[in-house]
């Protein structure tokens, strides 16, 4: 696969994940299975069908699928019919068994999204992360791009004599982050479906968590806290066992 034919993903993470990232401690993610990191039978996402879909009954393939798609992938049944709102009854087959595909592919790259903010100083200009305050200073076509953001936004000075609240510019949420403006793009070396309770002492240990204290169920509470402080409050705590996308990467040197 030439770099011109790879697919790239965006990663969304939070500072600690992008620490973890770069101090090659972590080369794995888990990321529930939505209709944005998925693809229904093989195609686009219809959201009315998928709202449809039981994952409670999911089970998971290493395919290949029947239509030749590489696995991994999901069966996964519709709800029963008298689940479903009251203008979809009628519309569809509820005997059905889709099929559901990751979007990010083993040989498709991730890029990190992170917490950034653009910069100004006397002769550059630069992105600044917050998860370590690194600066990424920019030139060529990328240099004009950030100096359009700054004119655009009022920028962020940092010289001496920049008024205090140009120096305190606000930081921005990951999800902003423009492609030309990252700094990690990774790989994908492998990609699996399962559900988070599944998860090994090594996939922990990939993912990140460490302690004095290696031994696996030690682990397992440290990735089961880390996992609530991220999705508890939005109803996928690791109480509910989602299906997760597990993807390994690696990153470049």
């Amino acid at each position: 696969m030439t770099e011109a034919t790879i697919k790239e993903h965006g990663l969304p993470c939070k500072a600690e994940m992008v620490r973890a990232i770069r101090e090659d401690r972590k080369t794995q993610t888990r990321r529930i299975v939505t209709a944005q990191n998925s693809l229904l039978d093989g195609g686009s996402v219809v959201k009315r069908v998928w709202n449809l879909l039981d994952f409670s009954r999911a089970y998971p393939d290493g395919g290949p699928s029947p239509a030749g798609n590489d696995g991994p992938y999901l069966h996964v049944p519709r709800l029963p019919e008298d689940q479903w709102p009251e203008e979809d009854r009628g519309q569809y087959d509820p005997g059905v068994v889709h099929r559901v595909y990751p979007r990010v592919q083993q040989g498709d790259a991730l890029w990190v999204r992170e917490m950034w903010r653009p910069v100004m100083y006397a002769y550059s200009s630069g992105i600044e992360f917050n998860a370590d305050a690194v600066v990424k200073n920019t030139t060529g076509d990328n240099f004009e791009k950030l100096q359009a953001l700054i004119e655009h936004s009022g920028g962020c000075l940092r010289f001496p004599g920049a008024r205090k609240e140009k120096q305190n510019e606000r930081w921005r949420p990951s999800i902003h982050l423009p492609r030309w403006a990252c700094r990690e793009v990774m790989p994908v070396l492998d990609v699996r479906v399962q559900q988070v309770q599944e998860i090994s002492g090594e996939d922990i240990t990939a993912e990140g968590v460490h302690g004095n204290d290696h031994a696996v169920n030690y682990l397992r509470l440290m990735f089961q806290r880390l996992w609530n402080s991220i999705n508890e409050a939005r109803g996928h705590g690791w109480d509910v066992n989602d299906w997760v996308w597990a993807y390994t990467f690696r990153r470049q040197a």
